[in-house]
Order: C-alpha cells, then structure tokens, then sequence
C-alpha cells in the first residue's frame, strides 16, 4: 500500500475493524484493516504514529513484534516523527502539560 498519510489509507475505502475490547471511555480498541493491511501497523512504519507499549501484552505476539519493528525502522531511518531529535511521546506531553 503506497499511499502517504491516514486519510489516504482510508478516505472513501471499506475497512474492516478487528478489535478486542473497549477503553474505559467506552471507545473500540483493535486493528483498522484496509484490503487485509494493518493501517495501524503502517502508521507507525511510517513514522507517522507511536507503538504503545502500555498495552502491548494485550497484543497477540506475531502483532507486538511487528509494531515494535516497525517503529524501529521508523526510529533508526528519522522516518515521519523520529526526524525530530527531541521527539516527545504524546503520553509524555501531555503529563508535562498537566505539570504547569
């Protein structure tokens, strides 16, 4: 799938949701599939959004290795965010804003 952001992974495009629960707030947490691609998983190849970890063990094995890979390929080649050098975790931005 080459295409360059979210909206064109999915705008106007049939997706499957394969997910396995609800947040606290009520929201689906699972996988957003496009023709069988994990856009969730080419978000973070891209650069484009972060592996939670936080929650990683709730993921099937075959599913944690790839997100983590695919950050880490997104790390090592300043793929979409990780140009930054002082790239700050949404977790961790917000926790510094809530701290002024």
């Amino acid at each position: 799938m080459l295409l360059y952001d979210l909206s064109d992974m999915v705008y106007g495009r049939y997706v499957d949701i394969d997910w396995h629960k609800q947040d606290h707030y009520g929201r689906v947490v699972g996988k957003v599939l496009v023709n069988g691609v994990d856009v969730n998983l080419e978000q973070v190849h891209r650069g484009m959004a972060w592996f939670y970890r936080k929650y990683q063990k709730e993921l099937v094995v075959e599913d944690r290795l790839a997100y983590h890979q695919a950050e880490e390929y997104a790390q090592n080649n300043a793929v979409g965010l990780w140009l930054d050098a002082e790239v700050i975790a949404p977790w961790d931005f917000r926790k510094r804003k809530k701290q002024h």
